[in-house]
């Protein structure tokens, strides 16, 4: 149980901080939702965006350097 307790309070400590450095913690509840919703959806598309796009250009990019041999019946 001390394992749990310890991740619990070091979530605690990590979103202290978070609100320090971004100063929420001075917004209304309303604003800091919708502040909140705004970054989750933000880190949100940029990770999908890397999970779909990243593979893609890595292999043309290593294409072009020829450090990866590329079929050319691709579909």
């Amino acid at each position: 149980m001390n394992v749990f307790r310890r991740l619990k309070d070091y979530i605690c400590w990590i979103y202290t901080q978070y609100t320090l450095v971004t100063a929420v913690y001075m917004l209304e509840p309303a604003e800091r939702w919708t502040f909140n919703s705004i970054i989750v959806l933000t880190i949100a598309t940029a990770a999908y965006t890397t999970y779909i796009y990243l593979p893609s250009h890595c292999t043309m990019i290593l294409g072009y350097l020829g450090l990866l041999e590329m079929d050319s019946q691709t579909t």
